[in-house]
């Protein structure tokens, strides 16, 4: 999966996403355990998945997070400055 695909996704899908791709990557650390599954490199793919999306997951929060304190900003009242 491509990061351009996942900065199309809302982040409620990319938290479903992510729980899915932790599930699968659990499931793959058995499975080669156990032999079942003989292509590891599905291990390392999942993982670079992971990190794409809590990425992106981040970068979210860090941008919500910088509007929030954009906003909450604001001019010195007048009494503030009489004040001096």
């Amino acid at each position: 999966m491509k990061t351009r695909e996942l900065r199309e996704k809302t982040t409620e899908e990319l938290k479903k996403l992510l729980l899915d791709k932790k599930a699968d990557l659990v499931e793959l650390r058995f499975d080669v355990g156990a032999h079942q599954e003989k292509n590891v490199k599905k291990i390392g793919q999942t993982k670079k998945i992971i990190a794409r999306i809590e990425t992106i997951l981040q970068e979210r929060r860090l941008k919500k997070d910088d509007s929030q304190e954009l906003s909450q900003k604001k001019m010195p009242d007048k009494d503030s400055e009489e004040k001096k």
